[in-house]
């Protein structure tokens, strides 16, 4: 799960009343798109084919990446690195492995 600190975002998952699946606008690897017209770009097939709508809420600043964790196991197993530290995660969550 994540949770998004973009004004324009939180009023329109606020507004439909539910949570809005979505993944980072990059491929692995790859540098994250910080407009509509770079993920537009990235993601031309499924733009064109209607599988994916891009909203346009202007420019993001670079931001560090999310981390995540896989709690889906018997422990939380930490799959990235990312803004969040791992030393602050462990003593959030004291049986996080990786």
């Amino acid at each position: 799960m994540r949770w998004t600190s973009h004004a324009g975002i939180a009023k329109l998952t606020a507004t439909l009343g539910s949570p809005i699946t979505s993944t980072s606008a990059n491929r692995p690897g790859e540098p994250a798109a910080l407009d509509a017209t770079d993920v537009a770009t990235i993601f031309a097939r499924a733009v064109t084919e209607g599988s994916l709508l891009v909203l346009d809420a202007g420019r993001l600043a670079p931001s560090p990446p999310s981390t995540v964790v896989d709690c889906t196991g018997l422990a939380p197993r930490l799959i990235r690195r990312g803004a969040l530290e791992p030393s602050r995660l462990r003593a959030i969550v004291p049986g996080l492995i990786g």
